[in-house]
C-alpha cells in the first residue's frame, strides 16, 4: 500500500476493530465480542487460552476466563501500527486490566492483526500476550487451582519457566520476532521451551539424521539442527513455498543453516520418497492427517529414535471432544495408545508434546 490516505483509513479502521474489541470484551457480551472477529479462526485469549476457534466456539472458555482472572475492566493505553499491506493491518497494543475496585493489578503487551474482509474490519489473529507490570497482587478468583482450565499455564509459571530455561541466541531471537509480528499464525512457532526439549532430544539421542513434518518459519529446525554433528542432516518438510522461502532466508543467516534441507510440497508426497533411518521425527502439520504422518515416520524411525507429535492436547479439546479438531486429535492419541509397537508419553508442554519410541 502506497498511499497515504489509504493506509490512514485502514490503521484508523483497524484501531476501531480493536477498541470494539476491548470495549465488547471488558463489557463481557459475547454477542459484540463476535462482532469484532473475521473469520474463519481467531486466535483467544493467548497466554491464558490459548483457542483457534470460531466465535461460536468461545463461550465456554470466555466465562471461564473471567472467572479466573476476576477482571472487571480492560483498558487500551496505547495502540501503535507496525505494518499496513493492502486490506491489513499489525497494530501492537499496550493493555492495562482492572479489578473490581478499579484498581490497575496487571499490564502488558499484545499483537493484533486486523483484516478487511467484505469491507468489514475485524481482528483475524492475537499473538502471545506478554505481562509487563504487575501493580499489586491480582483478586483472588486468580489464585484458584490451576484445573480450572485443562490448558492453563499461568503467565508467571510460564515466564519462570522461560527465565529458567537457556537463552535463545540472536539469530532466533530475531526469527522468533518477525513470526510473531509479521506473519498471520505466529503462534505456530514453537517458542523456546519447546524448541529446547526438541532440541535436547536431538542431542540425547546422538541424532545425526532429523525428519520434520511442518517447518513453518524454521524455528524448531534450527533449534534441533544445532545439535547435530557438523555432518549431521535435517530434512524438514513445507507445503507453502512463501512460508519454505522465509525458512530457508533465516537458516542460512544462522550457524546450522548447512545441515537443513527444505522440501516443498505435501509432506504426504515427500515421505514417499524418503529413505531411513532418521534419529528424531517431528511431526508439527496439518493435524488432519496425523495417523498417516505417524505410520510413515514410524517406518523411517531407527530402532533406537524418537517421534514427538505437537499439539497433542489442542487446547484442551481432546477432553471430551465435541469440534471435529478436537474428535480428530482424540482419535491420533487413541491410535498411539493402542499399538503396541511403541511406547509413549504425553507432556503437558504447551499444547501437548507426546513422545514416542519402539517397544
Amino acid at each position: 500500500m502506497t498511499d497515504g490516505g489509504a493506509r490512514a483509513g485502514a490503521e484508523a479502521a483497524a484501531v476501531a476493530a480493536v477498541e470494539a474489541f476491548y470495549a465488547a470484551w471488558s463489557a463481557g457480551d459475547l454477542e459484540a465480542l463476535r462482532g469484532t472477529m473475521n473469520y474463519p479462526h481467531v486466535s483467544l485469549f493467548p497466554g491464558h487460552i490459548e483457542v483457534r476457534a470460531t466465535p461460536e466456539e468461545f463461550e465456554s472458555p470466555f466465562e471461564r476466563l473471567r472467572e479466573l482472572q476476576a477482571w472487571y475492566s480492560s483498558s487500551l493505553d496505547r495502540i501503535h501500527p507496525i505494518w499496513t499491506r493492502d486490506d491489513k493491518v499489525c497494530l501492537s497494543v499496550d493493555w492495562s486490566r482492572y479489578g473490581e475496585d478499579g484498581a490497575r493489578y496487571l499490564s502488558g503487551n499484545i499483537i493484533y492483526i486486523v483484516t478487511n474482509v467484505d469491507g468489514h474490519w475485524g481482528i483475524q489473529f492475537r499473538a502471545r500476550s506478554e505481562p509487563r507490570d504487575r501493580d499489586g497482587p491480582p483478586p483472588e478468583a486468580a489464585e484458584r487451582p490451576r484445573n480450572t482450565l485443562l490448558t492453563l499455564v499461568p503467565e508467571e509459571i510460564e515466564e519462570f519457566a522461560r527465565r529458567h530455561t537457556t537463552p535463545l541466541p540472536p539469530h532466533l531471537e530475531e526469527l522468533s520476532r518477525f513470526t510473531l509480528e509479521e506473519l498471520e499464525f505466529g503462534l505456530m512457532l514453537s517458542g523456546p521451551i519447546e524448541g529446547g526439549l526438541l532440541q535436547l532430544l536431538a542431542w540425547a539421542t546422538r541424532a545425526k539424521r532429523i525428519l520434520e513434518i511442518g517447518c513453518f518459519t524454521g524455528f524448531s529446525a534450527q533449534m534441533m539442527a544445532a545439535a547435530l554433528p557438523d555432518d549431521g542432516e535435517l530434512i524438514t518438510c513445507e507445503i507453502d513455498p512463501e512460508t519454505a522461502g522465509i525458512a530457508r532466508k533465516y537458516a542460512d543467516a544462522g550457524p546450522d543453516g548447512h545441515k537443513i534441507e527444505i522440501r516443498v510440497g505435501p509432506a504426504s508426497e515427500t515421505l514417499e520418497t524418503l529413505v531411513g533411518p532418521f534419529d528424531l521425527v517431528f511431526i508439527d502439520a496439518d493435524k488432519d492427517p496425523y495417523i498417516d504422518y505417524y505410520e510413515a515416520a514410524l517406518e523411517l524411525l531407527a530402532d533406537d529414535g524418537i517421534i514427538a507429535v505437537d499439539n497433542v492436547l489442542l487446547n484442551g479439546r481432546v477432553v471430551d471432544p465435541e469440534s471435529k479438531s478436537g474428535q480428530r486429535m482424540a482419535a491420533f492419541n487413541a491410535h498411539v495408545a493402542a499399538d503396541e509397537r511403541v511406547k509413549q508419553v504425553l507432556l503437558t508442554i504447551r499444547d501437548g508434546v507426546m513422545l514416542i519410541r519402539r517397544a
